[in-house]
């Protein structure tokens, strides 16, 4: 048909998957596809979701139609529920009827993909007219969808989205995998940089402070002087990571993982003159697994850089690395979708005895992850809050540029895609 295309794909799903389909709507309109990937990179919107584009139809069915035929892909979020839907089906009976053409996607996020929907409704994931050579014959041919599994026992919801964003875009998967993970090293390289000129200007304050004590502190002088070798070494850490080439990532040379994991092998074999050093860099090890999506990884080792702290009481140096482990924690959580265990995180540290000793950049930090969470859950004005406590957090304070740029872009970044979501673009 000769229909104009106003919508990048269209989602298909159960009313009881509303959140799942809420949550891949969002992400997908706030992905930007790496460049080099396409002819056409950029974000991937608009995506229609039926809750919110026929909210003032007159003829539901009729606009339902006229979203499919103005849709570029259909995208099906699987489920039992799903799979009973005759709502679903029929979606997918029109699209496939009215535009075999064009790709259809399945997104698993409940139920047995193996199981045969008319015979086992109960667990199959995937609608019958999804599987039907012929959606005529439901005792015929069987097709096998292109699907991204995104339960947690599979693919987890980060590779699955990516699965199905190449798919959307029509590259292969590794293509894309491979410029995200260039897009991370990059986005790597400036924080290690950022990291690098901080102990720089730790170690200038380091120095000046030495030469101001007296006798009586000669001892804590020469730690503070290990202190400093020991995050000359965590710069030639962050180096070779920067200097790894993402292109050589699948040959035969040393891949990024294979760097990290040296670099925590040397952790681990090192004796350090304070415990506060080995937690710093296990949390710097934390955050390199999480810019490249090795999440899971990442929980491990910033778990082990709040365990290398001493119990009890801690020396302000110490609680500021605690603080920086659990927020970095919660980050990474949040980008698993692990929703609940972020907040439990952050709820924590603000009944925490240390929430006192927070720096304005640890509490804007908070705040920020606390706005994307509550996005990602709906709770648009708690999140538009949160994010405006965090850049009220950072006028007031004294931060550097960089510090200032990072949390303020953040902020103001979560601001602007709520007030797209709102459908203010003008304030986006």
């Amino acid at each position: 048909m000769g229909t104009a295309l106003r919508y990048r794909a269209f989602i298909s799903y159960s009313h009881r998957d509303s959140r799942k389909a809420s949550r891949l709507h969002r992400k997908l309109e706030a992905y930007r596809v790496p460049k080099g990937t396409t002819d056409r990179p950029g974000r991937i919107r608009p995506v229609f979701r039926d809750r919110d584009d026929l909210a003032s139809a007159t003829s539901l069915t009729k606009s339902i139609e006229q979203a499919l035929d103005e849709s570029g892909a259909l995208l099906v979020v699987c489920s039992p529920d799903a799979a009973r839907s005759q709502w679903v089906n029929e979606e997918i009976r029109y699209f496939r009827h009215q535009h075999p053409e064009r790709p259809v996607l399945a997104f698993v996020v409940r139920g047995d993909p193996t199981a045969d929907p008319l015979l086992d409704p109960d667990t199959a994931a995937f609608p019958v007219n999804l599987l039907l050579s012929d959606m005529d014959q439901p005792q015929g041919d069987r097709l096998e969808p292109l699907a991204a599994d995104a339960r947690r026992e599979a693919d987890g919801f980060g590779t699955a989205f990516l699965k199905l964003t190449a798919g959307l875009i029509g590259v292969h998967f590794d293509q894309l995998r491979q410029r995200e993970l260039h897009r991370r090293q990059r986005h790597w390289a400036v924080v290690g940089s950022f990291s690098i000129f901080l102990s720089v200007v730790f170690a200038v304050l380091a120095w000046r402070a030495t030469v101001a004590r007296n006798e009586a502190r000669v001892a804590r002088a020469q730690a503070e002087l290990e202190l400093l070798s020991e995050r000359q070494t965590r710069s030639f850490l962050l180096s070779v990571f920067e200097l790894a080439d993402p292109g050589e990532a699948r040959g035969t040379t040393v891949t990024v993982r294979e760097v990290l994991d040296r670099a925590v092998n040397r952790i681990d074999s090192t004796e350090f003159a304070r415990p506060v050093i080995k937690s710093r860099f296990l949390a710097t090890m934390g955050q390199a697994y999480s810019s490249l999506g090795i999440n899971r990884r990442s929980v491990e080792l910033l778990n082990q850089s709040l365990q290398a702290l001493p119990a009890g009481e801690l020396s302000t140096e110490s609680w500021t690395q605690r603080i920086d482990s659990q927020l970095e924690l919660a980050d990474v959580l949040f980008s698993m979708g692990n929703y609940d265990q972020a907040l439990v995180i952050l709820d924590g540290l603000d009944s925490d005895p240390s929430a006192s000793r927070q720096t304005p950049q640890q509490r804007a930090q908070a705040a920020n992850i606390r706005g994307d969470i509550l996005s990602y859950n709906e709770q648009d004005a708690e999140a538009m809050a949160a994010y405006e406590s965090a850049l009220n957090i950072i006028d007031g304070a004294s931060l550097s540029a960089e510090e200032n740029a990072s949390i303020r872009s953040r902020s103001l970044g979560g601001v602007a895609l709520l007030s797209s979501f709102a459908g203010d673009h003008a304030a986006s």
